[in-house]
């Protein structure tokens, strides 16, 4: 099955109950307390920002300088481990040949993904941020070293691949 850009979401509220894991998949990050946090996107008057968000609480997004909690519109991402991964990187870079998962978009248009620092915090990068953006504590943090990761869709070996391949190795032993 096709699976577009911006991955499949729910679309919810503050007010709206949160889905349970069968739909929404294994939480991809968890935090201090291995309680579950899922992967989201907020979305505010003119942008659409990368979020995280645990049952039973608003979501919570780096947003200018700090973290801002919104009980408004928010889209959580259904995470499938079998077509979705999270990929290295550093500066908020595309790693090569990857197509990234995309979490939403500044004011001006600039695309932002789903990040996640080094100990699993989801926040948002881009390259435009030279980082991956997290937010705790009610203040946002830049985490711009090589700990920092990339949802992508998951790169799946092709039979074209595969069979370029053992053309090689077969050539290998004629």
């Amino acid at each position: 099955m096709f699976q577009p850009d911006s991955g499949f979401r729910f679309s919810l509220d503050g007010s709206s109950p949160f889905p349970q894991q069968d739909l929404l998949g294994p939480p991809p990050c968890r935090d201090w307390g291995n309680k579950p946090i899922y992967i989201s996107s907020v979305i505010f008057d003119k942008s659409v920002h990368p979020c995280k968000v645990r049952p039973h609480q608003p979501c919570s997004v780096a947003f200018h300088g700090c973290e801002i909690r919104s009980k408004g519109r928010f889209d959580p991402l259904l995470f499938n481990p079998e077509t979705m991964e999270l990929a290295r990187t550093s500066e908020g870079r595309v790693p090569d040949g990857r197509r990234l998962i995309k979490g939403g978009y500044e004011e001006d248009g600039m695309p932002l993904y789903h990040g996640v620092e080094g100990h699993r915090a989801p926040g948002k990068t881009s390259p435009h941020l030279n980082g991956c953006l997290i937010s705790f504590d009610w203040s946002k943090h830049l985490n711009s070293t090589k700990n920092h990761e990339v949802l992508c869709v998951q790169l799946l070996q092709t039979p074209l691949r595969f069979e370029a391949r053992t053309q090689d190795l077969n050539s290998r032993w004629i």
